[in-house]
């Protein structure tokens, strides 16, 4: 039986289709069992031998048999994870050896994306690993030739952005990952050859849906440093130029949702801008949340409202009274989150009682007509206040605090004064005390027209007393008239 025993295992281990080939040279092993049937195949011998030793026996010597001959893989070396590798190759038919993952890469961030694949090579960006498996059948199609460009970027960078080729990949990363995850061991052997790559390869980054819509996922261009109304990033579809604000994540994918800049923070920039030299007169001023009237002699507008307009909606003319009467007339704050995005981006939606109309047209324009004249940039201050709200980093409570124009205009221009200090670094961020440097997180990027010297504003306004300076403007007026000013705050 031992002898038995090895002619089969050298039966089993010298066997292959060409064995029979008549060119062939039979082998040592080869005729050790040519007593048996010197012309029959493998199938035939088996069945002979399972005569002699037992079905078990011959099925354990095959098993152990189509073992020896499974080819040990390549080492991983790829960058994938082993199972999403597996998984990708085994759906794909298509060896995925020459895939290099760049983590942590700045690449996506210098063309607005999270992550993109391009040729054999998938950058992530910083924190990005979720989007390894989308970004895998990215590749897959690009090795099959199926993605061509359709965008040009001004900086001449070629994007895909077929809704087609992202939905599927989508689908087929996942579906790949589960695959690998549940057959770890599953030996690849390619069926396919990779179709040669087209001269240019087109950049497939990463998409981002739209809320509220069963559309496909758009390709969308990060806008670094631009932030919406309310504090988030901004996108841009780069076919349309249209804009995106971002919403969130879901199960670690963008959403987003479309946006539509203001033309401006308030219909009251308008009047601000166009009161005229030695205008003395009333004026009636339709806000979004509802009229107000201003009142103006060479000095800071006064802000009123009348009853009459708002269903005899009683409110007084002191902040504190604004914030309550935005409350609906409590001092519940559970809302001021909800309230303060209602303010910033003008919305009158969330105000459902014409007492918080009223509230919200009186603050509006108290700020952006009234404190603005005092002194350009208390708006600023305002919608960096009205974002640490709405991220329930303060209340409106704080905000009655924090918004120094409403301790004193002095203590207002004050305070706009040492944030444009630290705008020209005249100042260090550190120099900020705690709630300063808040206030200061949540401003959005600076425009040419966010602050200005008292100086310029001067003859127009025809100031009563001297301001407050920045540092800048006090440097300027130091050479203009030689004399030292010193510096009015700490």
């Amino acid at each position: 039986m031992y002898s038995i025993l090895l002619s089969v295992v050298s039966l089993l281990k010298s066997y292959s289709p060409e064995s029979n080939h008549p060119t062939r040279e039979p082998n040592t092993k080869q005729q050790i069992l040519s007593s048996s049937s010197s012309h029959s195949t493998l199938p035939d011998r088996v069945m002979q031998l399972q005569k002699s030793i037992g079905n078990q026996a011959v099925l354990q010597l095959m098993k152990d048999k189509k073992q020896d001959q499974v080819l040990q893989p390549k080492k991983n070396e790829t960058g994938l994870p082993d199972a999403l590798k597996t998984g990708l190759e085994n759906l794909s038919g298509l060896d995925m050896s020459d895939v290099k993952v760049h983590y942590q890469s700045d690449k996506p961030k210098q063309i607005g994306a999270l992550a993109y694949a391009q040729g054999t090579d998938i950058h992530l960006g910083p924190g990005q690993e979720h989007h390894l498996p989308h970004e895998g059948w990215h590749i897959v199609q690009q090795m099959q030739g199926r993605v061509k460009p359709t965008v040009q970027m001004k900086s001449d960078i070629q994007i895909n952005d077929e809704v087609s080729l992202e939905k599927e990949a989508d689908q087929m990363g996942a579906q790949a990952l589960r695959l690998g995850k549940a057959n770890p061991d599953d030996p690849f052997s390619p069926l396919l050859a990779p179709s040669s790559q087209p001269a240019i390869r087109p950049i497939q980054g990463v998409w981002a849906s739209v809320q509220g819509t069963a559309a496909g996922k758009l390709n969308l261009k990060t806008l670094t440093g631009e932030l919406s109304s309310s504090g988030k990033q901004l996108y841009q579809l780069s076919r349309t130029g249209d804009l995106y604000e971002e919403v969130g994540y879901v199960h670690g994918d963008l959403v987003v949702k479309p946006y539509d800049p203001p033309t401006s923070n308030s219909v009251v920039h308008s009047f601000y801008e166009n009161w005229t030299t030695g205008q003395t007169t009333s004026l009636s001023i339709n806000t979004e949340f509802g009229p107000v009237a201003a009142r103006h002699n060479r000095g800071a507008p006064y802000i009123t409202s009348r009853e009459e307009d708002y269903n005899n909606a009683k409110l007084g003319t002191t902040y504190t009274s604004f914030i309550t009467g935005l409350r609906n007339g409590t001092n519940d704050d559970s809302d001021d989150a909800v309230l303060a995005q209602a303010l910033l981006d003008n919305d009158t939606t969330e105000l459902t009682t014409d007492l918080q109309h009223r509230a919200a047209a009186m603050l509006n324009t108290t700020v952006y007509l009234a404190e603005e004249w005092r002194k350009q940039g208390a708006g600023k201050i305002f919608r960096a206040l009205l974002r640490q709200v709405i991220n329930e980093e303060i209340t409106f409570d704080d905000f009655l605090q924090s918004f120094r124009f409403i301790a004193s205009a002095d203590e207002g221009r004050r305070q706009v004064a040492r944030f444009q200090d630290v705008i020209d670094e005249e100042l260090d961020y550190d120099d900020l005390d705690e709630d300063e440097q808040g206030i200061y997180d949540n401003m959005s990027e600076i425009e040419h027209d966010d602050f200005s010297s008292d100086d310029e504003m001067r003859e127009d306004k025809e100031l009563k007393k001297p301001r407050l300076f920045a540092a800048r403007y006090q440097q300027s007026r130091q050479k203009a008239f030689g004399v030292n000013i010193r510096r009015l705050f700490v």
